[in-house]
């Protein structure tokens, strides 16, 4: 079975995932003060570039992260999110790479819903594994341009790392999700939309006028 498929035939709604959700933000807050610690150290600070990491094709294999990025993509205006879903639906529909469907302008526009992967990136970092030394990786090339010596400070991701993996077991056991996942975040934004339309429709109340709450523009369901 595909993770796109896996996704299509779960059950659980937004709320059942919200302590997850919870706990993640908590996460994310701890990666945040991680790097800027360590970017502090060099003194510097990401600006976007030709080469930056929202060019790469990253892959995301959590299921929290996943939801946690989509309920940040149906905060956003209407207008907005159909013209991110249609750049999602390009780069999913005829190639993965491209630049990321929620760069506008050249910011993210979920800025603070972003996974892991894209909070972490760009400076020099380490993982530690039990029973083997510790693997240095380098930063990005806007980094790397800016260095005048070698690296004299790294990132541990191992902790995030750690954390992350433990909040995901949590979250596939009570959601009983247990398909793996690798997709692009334009795939996350096609594939989780798509779940989510899929089980208001078939959950969510239908009023007097004979309207189900799913058939209100997201933006005025938040009032």
């Amino acid at each position: 079975m595909t993770a796109e498929s896996a996704i299509a035939s779960i059950q659980f709604r937004l709320e059942d995932a919200q302590p997850f959700l919870d706990r993640l933000a908590i996460l994310y807050t701890d990666m945040d003060r991680s790097y800027e610690e360590t970017a502090r150290h060099y003194g510097f600070v990401c600006n976007g570039c030709n080469d930056n990491c929202c060019q790469s094709l990253f892959f995301h294999h959590t299921i929290v992260e996943c939801i946690y990025l989509i309920d940040g993509f149906r905060r956003l205006p209407l207008l907005d999110r159909q013209v991110i879903l249609e750049k999602a639906a390009a780069i999913s529909g005829e190639h993965l790479r491209g630049t990321c469907p929620l760069i506008v302008d050249g910011r993210c526009r979920l800025y603070p819903f972003r996974p892991m992967i894209c909070r972490l990136h760009g400076i020099p970092h380490e993982i530690r594994l039990p029973g083997r030394p510790p693997s240095h990786h380098p930063g990005c090339a806007a980094f790397e341009r800016c260095l005048s010596a070698p690296p004299d400070r790294r990132l541990d991701r191992t902790p995030h790392y750690t954390a992350l993996a433990r909040l995901e077991q949590d979250a596939r056991e009570h959601l009983r999700f247990h398909s793996r996942i690798r997709l692009t975040v334009a795939q996350i934004l096609t594939t989780f939309t798509a779940w989510m339309d899929r089980i208001d429709r078939s959950t969510d109340p239908v009023d007097a006028s004979g309207c189900s709450k799913a058939q209100e523009p997201f933006d005025r369901r938040l009032t």
